[in-house]
């Protein structure tokens, strides 16, 4: 019996009965004395053990206004446990679906810089050479990889594995953002496209800070969307966002763009004054809540003083990032090739996928404005839209290159709209007021076309090899003996994870004539030039070579290898 709802054998209790039978604790007012039935025409609110609320939509549960308490309050606690083990299902789904394939591709080039740095030895030595070698890169993911590589060795597939831990923590983390932001159903069908978003996937199988820093911005939205909407207003919630926010930027610098956007969200969320008629009560009488209510400035305070102890604590390392001259001569201008390339690479440089994905997001933005939900619609927009223009200004500022991997923590809010969107694709299109219970064919076929898609994407990925340094190492381990002296400008240490042995024939000498060969410890000369290297340290060598009938070459993808004898 609760609260002593109880007529002959069935009941219709309170929705006050039912959230303090689960631990809620207190109830706001305006939803305490509705008849449950009623209160679940649209949504109602569970607690987890953490006593914070998270919405659940009704149809999704099935509830029936004629059950009884204890019925009602089993059935209720068996579909979330069937919740959380569909959940667990899509975590080990993104879990293979990362691991597939793993080993299969070499490590390329930054991968490769990033395992010298991190397999460097002590904690000083790593620094040291992080301070010398890759530019404005943060040390806490070297840090990480080292541990993993200490327990797992050094093989390409050790050195990714936290990547595919922290890409699977990933969609744990967007789950719970998308139930936060629309209810359980809409989570699960979006979840299942993150899992399969091919960008995703490709940097959750690669030895960078990327997967890192998507799994931090993750959790960084999801404790600050709790923190201002999920009624938890204890000081520890901000202070839990500040240490995010410090492992943020000790994982890389984009992180200042995560802060950016989310200041923005917090200050058009504070701002923003809903159209006549829309308001926090949903646009229709008697409905509950679909919209967050205006953030306050006391938060925006608050939040503002989380970011500056976040940055106060990052002054340390950001002096040595400061300090460092590494920035390239000017390589990106905006234009309209730019933007397409943009697009493109959203897709996994893929022109369907990111069709399908930015569809699908219109789909969504038409969903939540029909749906009155404006203000969850500016968070994801800023999530998404704010860091691109001002990665392009800052990059074109300082002669840096786009790279799609710069922007792939500002990339879930595409995957949140677009779920939310597509779940509603059905007979009646985005008029609906409420979710469906069953998920629409169209949404189905089009999570189908994507995870087809995706996984077409990923074997293809998998094939494909930048640069050949295994090939290299293999050509040089098989030719190389006493007696040669071996110039690798530039790429020495990188060449050395795949032929240790090496190191014993390095010289410096990139002389087109005969050079050493003139001394008689040396019988052969052997320079291997990376084409991708600019400026180009053989440029002067080889040109030189080419036209000189003395020395032989063997090329390889994206590397060329001269050899000369005596």
């Amino acid at each position: 019996m609760v609260n002593g709802h109880l007529s002959s054998g069935r009941c219709k209790p309170s929705a006050r009965a039912v959230l303090i039978a689960f631990g809620a604790g207190e109830v706001p007012e305006r939803r305490a004395n509705l008849p449950l039935h009623q209160v679940t025409i649209d949504r109602f609110f569970f607690v987890e053990s953490h006593f914070r609320l998270h919405p659940v939509n009704r149809e999704f549960l099935q509830w029936s206004p004629e059950d009884t308490t204890l019925y009602c309050l089993l059935r209720i606690w068996f579909r979330l446990l069937l919740m959380k083990k569909y959940v667990g299902i899509i975590l080990g789904i993104a879990f293979v679906h990362r691991l597939v394939f793993l080993g299969t591709r070499q490590l390329w080039t930054d991968e490769l810089m990033q395992a010298r740095i991190s397999l460097g030895g002590s904690a000083s030595g790593i620094l040291q050479r992080l301070r010398e070698g890759m530019d404005l890169a943060s040390p806490l993911d070297f840090f990480v990889q080292r541990g993993m590589a200490i327990l797992l060795g050094n093989s390409a597939w050790a050195l990714r594995l936290h990547a595919v831990l922290f890409g699977t923590l990933s969609v744990w983390i967007f789950f719970r953002i998308a139930r936060f932001l629309f209810g359980e159903k809409v989570a699960l069908y979006a979840s299942v496209l993150f899992a399969f978003f091919p960008l995703a996937y490709h940097y959750s199988q690669e030895g960078r800070p990327y997967a890192l820093l998507l799994f931090l911005t993750l959790l960084s939205y999801d404790l600050l969307l709790r923190q201002v909407y999920g009624g938890d207003r204890r000081w520890q919630g901000w202070l839990a966002i500040a240490a995010v926010l410090v492992l943020m930027l000790y994982t890389s610098p984009l992180a200042v763009l995560v802060i950016l956007s989310q200041g923005c969200g917090l200050v058009l969320s504070t701002l923003w004054k809903p159209a006549v008629g829309e308001d926090a009560a949903g646009g229709e009488s008697g409905s509950a809540p679909v919209d967050f209510d205006s953030a306050k400035w006391s938060q925006i305070l608050l939040y503002v003083l989380a970011a500056a102890a976040a940055f106060v604590l990052f002054f340390p390392w950001m002096r040595y990032i400061w300090a460092r001259p590494g920035i390239a001569p000017a390589s990106e201008i905006l234009n309209a090739k730019l933007i397409l390339r943009i697009i493109k690479e959203l897709g996994d440089n893929s022109y369907p996928m990111a069709g399908l994905l930015l569809i699908a997001m219109l789909t969504g933005i038409r969903a939540l404005l029909r749906h009155r939900r404006s203000r969850t619609l500016w968070w994801l927009l800023t999530w998404f839209l704010v860091p691109i223009p001002a990665l392009l200004v800052l990059e074109i500022w300082a002669g840096y290159f786009f790279a799609v991997r710069h922007i792939l923590h500002a990339t879930p809010p595409i995957l949140l709209i677009a779920g939310y969107g597509v779940s509603y694709v059905g007979e009646r299109l985005t008029i609906l007021p409420h979710l469906p219970y069953q998920m629409s064919s169209p949404a189905i076929a089009y999570a189908g076309l994507m995870i087809i898609s995706s996984v077409y994407i990923g074997q293809a990925h998998s094939r494909s090899e930048p640069a050949d340094w295994l090939g290299t190492a293999n050509f040089l381990r098989q030719t190389v003996r006493a007696g040669d002296a071996v110039s690798a400008p530039g790429v020495y240490a990188l060449l050395e994870y795949y032929y240790p042995g090496l190191e014993g024939s390095r010289v410096d000498d990139l002389d087109a004539g005969a050079g050493m060969l003139a001394s008689e410890a040396v019988t052969r000369r052997i320079v291997v030039c990376y084409d991708k290297l600019y400026p180009d340290p053989c440029g002067g060598f080889r040109g030189a070579a080419q036209k000189d009938p003395a020395w032989g070459k063997r090329e390889f993808k994206s590397f060329s290898v001269f050899l000369r004898a005596k």
